[in-house]
């Protein structure tokens, strides 16, 4: 029995999947199978994935009728061997090291169900996108994220998906146990991991990149829908637990930041209910918070610098207070910093 199962999941991508094939196949740990799941492809995904496979013992192509990301994935785990699970989109490339390092992050501690490490973000060609070199693309960001999955994953998680497929493991049974939510279209891995820490599940992180992750005009994080999800995910997994405290009331105003430009008869609105006044004043607690508020910095800044709002909106007010507030806490000083000592590296 293989030590790893590799899921990749495939939907008319079938012109990228040698890289993935052949980076796979370079990987230093050796105990592993793959199943492929052809998600219904309407080209020649499918005919692509069995040529690349022929007779290799370690592959099983699987197909079924189109579902989506989720059905996709979890149609695969019901074909998983193995002990630990992992993921590799068709359109990606692993590093050699990959298996071996997520491998490893697992092996520490049984208790541990989810591990992940760092991606590079690439084009089509898997060149680096942008300026930062191969090895870190945010500095900041990744040092953050990987203290904090390894703290108080909660006050990470909460704000959005911190992990990509190819740079993070599970183990098998607790995978089996959770499973992926068919009716999200976008961010159902991220409500999977949302829900492995609300049930007490344990995680780690190594700063590590192990994968490159392809950015082009078909990946679905691209979407204008992305936002809605994210809602979706707040709504889901954090409307009216109390138990949660300041966490529950801090994925509220992710969610209000994220949904900000929405229009006034947007269903969120009825949820998303708490005056100006109040929003505000959760802001000022979470970045007060030991924990919540070192990415709270990063998310918020990013936020509300990109958003632009009128000056007799709603939510204006509430903007131009979170941005005072930001811009007096020390993080805020170390992170300009860091960014500025990025630019003159990197």
């Amino acid at each position: 029995m293989p030590k790893v199962t590799v899921i990749i999941t495939l939907y008319n991508q079938g012109e990228y999947l040698k890289d993935a094939f052949n980076s796979l196949n370079a990987q230093t740990f050796k105990d592993w199978e793959c199943v492929i799941v052809d998600d219904g492809s309407k080209d020649d995904s499918l005919e692509i994935a069995q040529r690349l496979v022929a007779d290799n013992f370690r592959y099983k192509v699987v197909t079924k009728p189109n579902s989506g990301v989720a059905g996709a994935r979890n149609f695969g785990i019901q074909q998983a061997r193995g002990e630990y699970l992992s993921y590799l989109d068709s359109d990606d490339w692993l590093y050699p090291s990959a298996l071996h390092t997520l491998n490893d992050l697992l092996d520490t501690d049984e208790s541990i169900g989810f591990a992940s490490c760092q991606v590079q973000e690439s084009d089509n060609q898997l060149n680096p996108c942008g300026k930062p070199t191969e090895r870190h693309r945010h500095l900041i960001e990744s040092e953050v994220t990987c203290n904090l999955l390894n703290q108080d994953p909660l006050a990470r998680v909460l704000w959005n998906n911190p992990t990509k497929p190819g740079a993070e493991i599970w183990r098998t049974e607790r995978i089996c146990h959770l499973k992926y939510d068919e009716s999200l279209k976008i961010n159902e891995d991220w409500d999977t991991l949302l829900r492995h820490i609300l049930t007490g599940g344990r995680t780690s992180a190594a700063l590590d990149v192990v994968v490159k992750y392809r950015r082009h005009t078909g990946s679905l994080i691209d979407t204008n829908k992305s936002k809605i999800w994210f809602y979706e995910c707040f709504r889901k997994n954090f409307l009216g637990r109390k138990d949660l405290g300041l966490y529950a009331d801090a994925a509220e105003l992710a969610a209000l930041i994220s949904m900000i430009d929405q229009p006034e008869d947007d269903p969120c609105w009825s949820v998303l209910n708490r005056g100006v006044s109040e929003y505000l004043k959760i802001a000022r607690e979470v970045l007060k918070h030991p924990t919540l508020s070192r990415f709270a910095t990063l998310w918020l800044g990013g936020s509300i610098r990109r958003i632009q709002l009128p000056p007799n909106h709603r939510y204006h007010t509430l903007l131009a207070g979170i941005h005072k507030h930001l811009a007096a806490r020390p993080f805020t000083y170390w992170v300009a910093t860091r960014r500025l000592l990025e630019r003159v590296i990197l």
